[in-house]
């Protein structure tokens, strides 16, 4: 049987017909790079602009990727995972979309914690990420676990449990992703 068109194909594209639903790509040359840029000065509102990062990406071959975080300098290497095609040698793209996640929850309950003198030191966070197959290759689930101090009183509890669905990472993510978040005192 003829697999469909790949939407995603055209002439001279890295893409061909035929490929499989999430559409992977042919093998890319050493040393493609790609930035993620913030907007032009005018696009946006300056608070928008103030708030932009720029991330530069290296394609090292092999499926894997090196990211320079421009304000910082800080460095890290994705690769694909093993279910698709990598080795699984680091956090693969997706694994990201999970850690940001759960780290970005914890950001926000420590902005709120601190402002109202609340100690949240030590709160973890442990992050399930599940993938699906249907329409196309995506995240379908995210379950997060999250382990706060067992000193906090009722107040600074329900407030830090509504806190953890105002991440910005959370509003980003699209109908396919399920999220499930649960709470613990230890």
């Amino acid at each position: 049987m003829k697999k469909p068109r790949n939407p995603t194909a055209t002439d001279g594209s890295v893409f061909r017909d035929g490929d499989d639903c999430h559409f992977p790509p042919l093998r890319l040359p050493k040393d493609v790079s790609a930035r993620i840029v913030g907007p032009r000065v005018g696009e946006r509102s300056p608070k928008e602009t103030e708030m932009a990062v720029t991330v530069d990406v290296v394609y090292e071959g092999d499926l894997e990727c090196t990211l320079t975080h421009g304000p910082s300098g800080d460095r890290m290497r994705t690769d694909a995972p093993v279910d698709n095609r990598g080795r699984g040698a680091h956090f693969s793209p997706t694994d990201l979309v999970g850690a940001a996640m759960a780290s970005c929850t914890l950001t926000v309950m420590g902005i709120v914690a601190r402002d109202r003198g609340w100690d949240m030191k030590g709160a973890t966070a442990t992050v399930i990420k599940e993938m699906g197959a249907e329409p196309r290759r995506h995240i379908a689930k995210l379950t997060l676990a999250i382990t706060l101090p067992a000193a906090l009183d009722e107040k600074a509890r329900a407030t830090l449990e509504r806190t953890a669905h105002t991440c910005p990472v959370q509003a980003s993510l699209g109908e396919l992703t399920r999220l499930d978040l649960t709470f613990r005192y230890v």
